[in-house]
């Protein structure tokens, strides 16, 4: 009588193994944790006007009730305002468009598809245009250099006046002279003619 050949057991054991790394490598892709894939702004963004709103985008459908977006300044004050809202992979959290300059750390917190949370975070900063700067691409506006000149030109313009003038100083004087002679020898020979009338 034959004896049926069985499998070795290590034969059986390769098999499993074969049969076990072929499942997980079949699995849906369900199984993998929701992550951040952009932002705008960016991570680390140096702008130069507070954003109107934030957008997180992710590599899952995002559904707004289970996100929360929060950015907040050093001091911890927050700037988030308005209603959340998902659009496919992305969520838009609205912010205050009137924020001061500074640093801003958003914070986010979601739910992956496969039902566990999510969260991080990363900074971006708001500086504004330094005065000067804006002042010099201003075709309107006066260079400094400019105003400090026209005082002392129109200064120095006073000053030589007189000079470029001439004789004129001494005028006034030479007519308050000659209207004083002329009256003087008019009186004169009033009294004079009066005078022979009289005789």
């Amino acid at each position: 009588m034959t004896t049926p050949c069985l499998p070795r057991p290590r034969a059986v054991g390769a098999l499993a193994c074969a049969a076990l790394a072929l499942t997980i490598a079949s699995a849906p892709s369900a199984a993998a944790h929701t992550a951040l894939t952009g932002s705008d702004p960016g991570e680390n963004a140096d702008l130069t006007a507070p954003p109107e709103q934030v957008t997180l985008t992710f590599n899952d459908p995002m559904r707004a009730e289970y996100s929360r977006v929060e950015v907040t300044l050093a001091s911890g004050d927050s700037i988030t305002t308005g209603t959340l809202t998902a659009d496919g992979t992305g969520v838009v959290q609205p912010l205050d468009p009137q924020a001061p300059a500074g640093q801003y750390t958003v914070s986010y917190r979601v739910v992956s598809a496969d039902g566990h949370p999510v969260s991080g975070s990363f900074a971006y900063t708001v500086t504004p245009p330094a005065a000067g700067k804006s002042r010099s691409t201003d075709p309107e506006t006066t260079p400094p250099d400019e105003e400090a000149a026209a005082p002392a030109e129109a200064r120095a313009a006073e000053e030589a006046s007189p000079a470029e003038s001439g004789g004129g100083g001494p005028l006034p004087g030479a007519v308050v002279a000659v209207t004083l002679a002329v009256v003087g020898a008019t009186a004169y020979g009033l009294f004079r003619r009066r005078s022979r009338r009289g005789r």
